[in-house]
């Protein structure tokens, strides 16, 4: 119930408490895996996974991304990962930057031999480490048939923006000494697809030639958690919104303003423009709902080509379940994407 008679100066209103259901238009397959996950939620299960947050000690730092991607690798979702997708994984240091090589095991297609895409994994800037890039890698290098390289650029809260940038931009450059640029795509998601827009701003400012296109899910050009949509997903997951702003994110806590267009692209009319054919992924649960519509329809607005995909019923994470039906669809629509986009030169 919406109570309109309390209201602040600048039109908020007080939502009262509500049971919001599964939404009656997903599969049973998708309102399966929903209730397993609420099922799980509810026995505490998630609680395991290890959480870097203000009150953690950097000694600890490394020992907690160990173990955040230890249950990963333990999970049912990424047990049913590498039973659907069948690639080699190799790690590989490029331009000093820890990144992993992600191969079909049949082998990249003909077409694919001089393409490479480029994964920014989620995780919010703290973690994803070696675990979330794997979660959004694997599935395309196997459809796909091709390689795709997962970057593990530097995260909070030892490094402040725009260390994740310089990272990219670093592997990026080592790159174009063995493929044209319109043979390379990048991609993320979550923080990885705010990090793929930052980094169209920083090649701009470094004064690269852009990749042949991008990928942005559930993550874009402005702060995911910007728009009603942040909002929305506080009040449901029982978070403080006030607490989930730019400035309290640990990788942000250094900029300067948060009209910072290398941060932020979205404020800069200029740098859009000039982005390549750009994809963006998002669901109707998703925190970053309003930053990916509001990109897209920026993208439009100035004439960049975009298109938008919406799934609905799933929230922000649903990229990184492939037990999902909206996940595996997402997943063939990215290689679809790219493989329109680059060229095979």
């Amino acid at each position: 119930m919406v109570d309109r008679t309390n209201t602040d100066n600048e039109g908020a209103v007080d939502v009262q408490g509500f049971m919001l259901p599964v939404s009656n238009l997903v599969s049973a397959e998708t309102r399966s895996v929903i209730c397993d996950d609420i099922r799980e939620a509810s026995e505490g299960i998630p609680s395991s996974f290890p959480r870097i947050d203000d009150n953690t000690k950097l000694e600890d730092i490394p020992d907690i991304r160990n173990r955040q991607a230890e249950f990963v690798y333990a999970s049912r979702f990424y047990a049913n990962l590498k039973s659907r997708y069948k690639v080699s994984v190799q790690s590989e240091s490029i331009a000093g930057v820890y990144t992993e090589v992600f191969t079909p095991t049949d082998g990249i297609s003909e077409t694919n031999r001089q393409r490479v895409l480029i994964n920014l994994h989620g995780g919010s800037f703290t973690g994803g480490s070696r675990s979330g890039s794997r979660l959004e890698s694997i599935p395309v290098a196997a459809i796909g048939k091709i390689k795709v390289l997962g970057i593990d650029y530097s995260l909070a809260p030892e490094h402040q923006f725009p260390a994740a940038s310089q990272d990219v931009a670093a592997v990026y450059k080592a790159l174009l000494k063995e493929y044209k640029p319109e043979n390379i795509g990048i991609y993320g998601y979550s923080a990885g697809g705010l990090l793929t827009a930052e980094s169209m701003a920083w090649f701009q400012k470094e004064k690269l030639p852009l990749p042949a296109a991008i990928g942005m899910l559930c993550g874009a050009a402005r702060f995911w958690m910007d728009g009603i949509s942040g909002s929305i997903q506080a009040a449901i997951t029982g978070m403080d919104a006030n607490l989930l702003g730019v400035r309290e994110a640990q990788y942000f806590k250094n900029i300067e303003s948060t009209e910072d267009p290398l941060a932020f692209p979205g404020v800069s009319p200029d740098i859009m423009a000039k982005f390549p054919p750009s994809l963006l992924i998002t669901s109707t649960h998703d925190c970053s709902l309003s930053s990916v519509v509001s990109t897209h329809s920026q993208l439009i607005k100035l004439g960049v080509e975009a298109d938008l995909h919406v799934w609905e019923g799933v929230d922000h994470s649903f990229i990184c379940n492939s037990n999902l039906p909206e996940c595996r669809e997402a997943f063939d629509v990215v290689v679809n994407f790219f493989d329109k986009h680059l060229s095979g030169n």
